[in-house]
């Protein structure tokens, strides 16, 4: 995260950032007028077939598609043997591997995925043979030791009976087992993918095979051509915003982990250079106000912590400098007194985020929204945040003006942003800038 950041700008991806949708539904001509229509499509599909052979072959994504991301964590070396995610094999273009077992695939005694050998289901006969047994295991047993309906049962006493009713059964925790294993294998999927967008073009130097890096600058020129480089301009513009101090989130309707493939494949060294895979946040199964919400009260709370994390370590050295006891000797070999605590900053009805007096409340940051829909737009609305439409590659200049006019006004409005719950929605309109 930048330190001490300054604003935060919350960008929508899909035709805000970059050009991909439009391009491959055939829609950009709506766009721009003189935009040949055929050339858009062959466009679209190349750029798609681009970004699935890069997340099949780089970010696993056929084993993460059905996983709702709704952030992706930070990026941190990690082991993929460490954490069970297996190595993926680069793939070449056009190339995608036949998807594997579902997550959720029962597990065998082994450990394997796949349907176990002896399913927990199966009758057992008396020889532990598989299949209908001749003597199920359930039959009642009369007193002689006959099967059938016994005449005179032994039913358990009430303590057995709460105790039985109590203990875990093997499937039970068979099926924990195996719900925590998948959860620490999605989590490993995750982070190394995570970590694969933060190497950048070293990623894809690695990982994926030449043919497709010299369809990939081939396909991008073309598509610089008939934007008027949207995707450079989106680059710069990020950049001035990082330049600002500022924070750049990314909330988009995609997948999360396809939205690093987009932002890599599109921006290369300077995805992840100015979005950092934290900020990037899904809508994919909620609004985007719901998203908008969590980015800022994620930033909000890791700024707060930060902050307290400082001024512990300022408590820490000004209580060692004045600790009890530890008098001075002055120049005729005499101890002086201990030198009493420096006060603190602010005063005692100052109090912090969480109530307890002795340091004030952070300011919330100043925010601007940008994105090409009207979704985006009713959120920044609701709360309070003015807001950029995107819809020339020009208008990408008016998102750093905009921070810069935030910056100078302080825009309150952030405020609402971080405590808004669900009654701001439809508070009023986005300023459009």
């Amino acid at each position: 995260m930048v330190s001490s950041p300054t604003l935060v700008c919350l960008w929508d991806l899909d035709e805000t950032l970059i050009i991909y949708d439009s391009l491959r539904k055939g829609t950009y001509p709506t766009i721009d007028a003189v935009a040949d229509p055929d050339l858009c499509l062959r466009l679209g599909a190349k750029l798609s077939s681009l970004l699935m052979s890069l997340l099949d072959g780089v970010f696993g994504f056929r084993q993460l598609e059905a996983v709702d991301i709704g952030r992706c964590p930070p990026s941190f070396p990690t082991s993929s043997r460490a954490n069970g995610a297996a190595d993926v094999a680069p793939v070449a273009l056009g190339d995608h591997p036949p998807p594997k077992r579902p997550l959720t695939a029962p597990v065998s005694a082994t450990g394997e995925e796949g349907h176990s050998k002896r399913p927990r289901a199966a009758s057992v006969n008396a020889t532990g043979e598989e299949g209908n047994s001749k003597r199920p295991l359930t039959a009642p047993v009369s007193a002689t030791g006959e099967e059938g309906h016994s005449s005179i049962t032994e039913p358990l006493s009430p303590a057995a009976a709460a105790a039985a009713a109590a203990a875990p059964t093997t499937a039970m925790l068979a099926s924990e087992r195996a719900r925590d294993s998948d959860s620490a294998r999605v989590a490993g999927l995750v982070a190394r993918a995570s970590a694969r967008y933060s190497g950048g073009e070293a990623t894809l130097a690695a990982l994926v095979p030449a043919p497709w890096l010299a369809a990939r600058a081939r396909t991008l020129a073309a598509v610089d051509a008939l934007t008027g480089s949207w995707r450079l301009a989106a680059a710069g513009a990020l950049a001035e915003v990082a330049a600002l101090g500022g924070v750049n989130v990314v909330v988009t309707a995609s997948h999360g982990v396809a939205a690093l493939a987009k932002l890599l494949l599109f921006l290369g060294a300077a995805g992840p250079a100015l979005v950092e895979p934290c900020r990037v946040y899904s809508a994919a199964h909620r609004p985007k106000l719901a998203a908008f919400q969590q980015a800022l009260t994620d930033l909000a709370g890791e700024l707060a912590s930060e902050r307290a994390s400082e001024r512990a370590g300022e408590r820490a050295s000004e209580t060692a400098a004045a600790a009890p006891g530890a008098g001075c000797a002055s120049d005729d070999g005499v101890l002086a007194p201990p030198r009493a605590p420096p006060p603190r900053s602010g005063t005692a009805a100052a109090i912090n985020p969480n109530g307890a007096p002795g340091c004030s409340s952070p300011r919330p940051l100043p925010t601007v929204c940008a994105g090409d829909g009207d979704e985006e737009a009713r959120a920044a609305g609701a709360l309070g945040l003015p807001f950029v439409r995107v819809r020339r590659v020009a208008d990408l200049a008016g998102v750093a003006e905009a921070c810069r006019m935030a910056l100078a006004a302080g825009n309150p409005g952030s405020e609402a942003a971080v405590t808004a719950g669900s009654k701001s929605v439809g508070a009023g309109a986005a300023s459009e800038c």
